[in-house]
């Protein structure tokens, strides 16, 4: 009896992947490892699906909802993801390279692991998120949102933080060697071991944050604003040299 139930299911994904899923209602269903890539999925409704290792890659999941679904190791290489709605949603080992995800809400996902190299985040939310070992080099993040979010020895090369909102948020011993921080709202932010150098920090709000222990050869803190709450890895005075404004 489950054979043929597995089976009437199969038939289902296939009569619907025909007649076109965009703006489909799928919540709850599974869609572990199936290949949707280059798909047309707009508005597609994917809440608490199971989605494991499933292929998405160069799909187009503008405004789509993953909220509270399984994308464990699932492919979004190169995908359209733009406003898409992935609240709550296990991506664990996910692989988002090159992927759009401008102005996407990904408020408490879990991103541990996740590949997210040269992808979009242009004004998407992270909030509250797992980001645990993750690869985001390259990844444009500007205006972005990841208060409170737990990013700790991440791969944040030459990232694009600008004018990013990146307060109470624990980035203990990432790499952010040459991102851009300009602008940026660091406010009571663990950046305890991380690597800074050659990072721009112009005019960024470092006030209460702890940068014990930072590398920050060759960074630009020109205008960078801290306050008695911040842990600076040297005296105020090489901080004032530095270009730095403590108030």
């Amino acid at each position: 009896m489950s054979d043929i139930r597995n089976r009437i299911a199969h038939l289902a994904k296939r009569v619907a992947m025909v007649e076109g899923l965009a703006g489909q209602d799928l919540s709850g269903q599974d869609w572990k490892g199936e290949d949707l890539s280059n798909t047309d999925l707009r508005n597609t409704i994917f809440i608490s699906c199971r989605l494991k290792d499933t292929n998405f890659r160069g799909a187009n999941l503008e405004g789509a909802n993953f909220g509270d679904s399984n994308l464990w190791g699932a492919n979004l290489e190169k995908a359209n993801l733009r406003n898409a709605r992935l609240l709550g949603a296990m991506v664990i080992d996910a692989n988002f390279r090159g992927a759009n995800l401008m102005g996407a809400n990904l408020w408490r996902s879990n991103l541990n692991g996740a590949k997210l190299t040269g992808a979009n985040l242009t004004e998407a939310v992270l909030d509250d998120a797992n980001i645990v070992q993750a690869d985001l080099r390259n990844v444009k993040a500007m205006k972005a949102d990841f208060v409170k979010a737990y990013m700790v020895e991440s791969d944040l090369r030459n990232a694009d933080f600008t004018q990013a909102t990146l307060s109470l948020s624990d980035l203990s011993g990432s790499d952010l060697r040459e991102a851009n921080l300009s602008g940026a709202q660091i406010r009571g932010t663990k950046l305890e071991g991380t690597d800074l150098r050659g990072a721009n920090l112009t005019v960024a709000n470092l006030r209460g944050t702890d940068l014990s222990g930072a590398d920050l050869r060759g960074a630009n803190l020109k205008g960078a604003r801290y306050d008695s709450e911040t842990t600076l890895p040297f005296s105020d005075k090489e901080a004032e040299r530095k270009g730095m404004i403590k108030k």
